[in-house]
């Protein structure tokens, strides 16, 4: 308590995962860039919306007035499968259209555990992360689930910025 009370804005560190590798479980998929894993921090089990980095995937809820509206969510639910199916442990139906309480059920059951590399905190709170399927591949970066969905065709490299809003021009399966 002590430690509050003298603490001030100068003395105050801010909270940050940059730069740490965390191992992790998937909690839940929202789409093929944006999920919520369980961490281990200072012995305390915490869940963090998190975001892939350097990626943009097709969107689960595309913009009304989007032309090709139907096809990009029919697209996102594939990529978010795939996702899926690399990031667990079991049997995964690419083409099926698995609610979220069915993908927190089939996360929750999976005994896989992944590795994160942390990067800053993203525009929305989320944290940037590269997503590693084996420990010893920490170290290269074509390994990462990120690098896969682009070698894939199921996601474009995206940094920021105006974001490429034709999903068609990248998404082939």
């Amino acid at each position: 308590m002590e430690d509050l009370l003298i603490c001030t804005y100068e003395n105050t560190q801010k909270f940050s995962l940059e730069n740490r590798i965390l191992p992790a479980k998937c909690l839940d998929i929202y789409d093929g860039d944006t999920a919520t894993f369980g961490v281990i921090i200072n012995h305390e089990l915490y869940k963090f919306n998190m975001r892939l980095s350097g990626i943009d995937t097709p969107e689960i809820r595309p913009r009304k007035n989007n032309p090709n509206r139907d096809s990009e969510k029919k697209a996102a639910k594939y990529v978010r499968n795939r996702v899926l199916q690399l990031i667990t442990d079991q049997e995964i139906d690419l083409n099926k259209n698995y609610t979220r309480k069915q993908i927190k059920n089939i996360l929750g059951k999976s005994r896989k555990i992944v590795y994160l590399k942390c990067g800053k905190f993203g525009k929305f709170g989320r944290c940037l992360i590269k997503v590693f399927l084996n420990e010893e591949d920490l170290d290269d970066k074509t390994k990462s689930i990120n690098k896969i969905l682009l070698r894939e065709n199921l996601a474009y490299q995206y940094y920021g910025g105006k974001k490429n809003n034709d999903f068609t021009s990248y998404f082939k399966k």
